[in-house]
């Protein structure tokens, strides 16, 4: 007996709708460079989720915090704010360990908030070690491995780890980088410039 796709798609309650809506919000606003509107969002979009919450704690919900969560991370980092972000990849952390799907699609990308953190505290080791384990762990997007090999590289760029550099290079050329996304391509050719620069090949950076 054939099923009609109506049956077989999970419909999203409209209340969900108002989350989504700035969830897409905010990863438009960080990928834009617009960090206060993404911030402004994230904390609306997580109000919201509260609200839903007292009335069930729907699955999706969680699905909703954890990738507020990791983007909010990501982005006060960005901006200098290492205390709330620290506070905020925890949380993240807690919903992971509670949910074992949660936890298999985004505990690379934890782990390498993590390896950014450390990056941000100038504790190089524990970055590289977060970093790394970040890219041998299943599960991860293209785009956050991505992420992760440019953080790792610029970590090789500090410690003039020069070898592990070129071998991490050779899949980040920005001419031929697997990803559609603008922002990791800009990201990619900046850490060849940073690599030029450190090199005094200065005009091709």
């Amino acid at each position: 007996m054939s099923l009609n796709s109506n049956d077989t798609f999970i419909w999203m309650p409209k209340e969900h709708m108002c989350v989504l809506v700035y969830l897409v919000t905010v990863l438009h606003s960080m990928q834009s460079g617009y960090m206060e509107k993404a911030q402004k969002y994230t904390e609306k979009a997580l109000m919201q989720i509260d609200k839903l919450r007292s009335v069930g704690n729907h699955q999706m919900l969680n699905t909703f915090q954890l990738i507020l969560l990791e983007h909010i991370a990501m982005c006060r980092l960005v901006m200098g704010n290492r205390t709330l972000a620290i506070k905020e990849i925890v949380q993240a952390l807690n919903i992971c360990y509670r949910d074992t799907k949660l936890k298999f699609r985004h505990e690379p990308l934890i782990h390498s908030l993590l390896g950014m953190y450390a990056m941000s505290m100038n504790i190089t080791d524990c970055a590289e070690s977060q970093l790394r384990l970040s890219l041998t762990l299943h599960g991860a997007s293209n785009e956050a491995r991505i992420l992760t090999s440019l953080n790792l590289a610029i970590v090789y760029l500090r410690n003039k780890r020069e070898n592990e550099l070129n071998e991490l290079l050779v899949n980040l050329n920005p001419e031929s980088l697997h990803s559609n996304s603008q922002s990791l391509k800009a990201a990619a050719y900046y850490v060849f410039g940073l690599n030029s620069y450190f090199q005094a090949r200065y005009n091709d950076a």
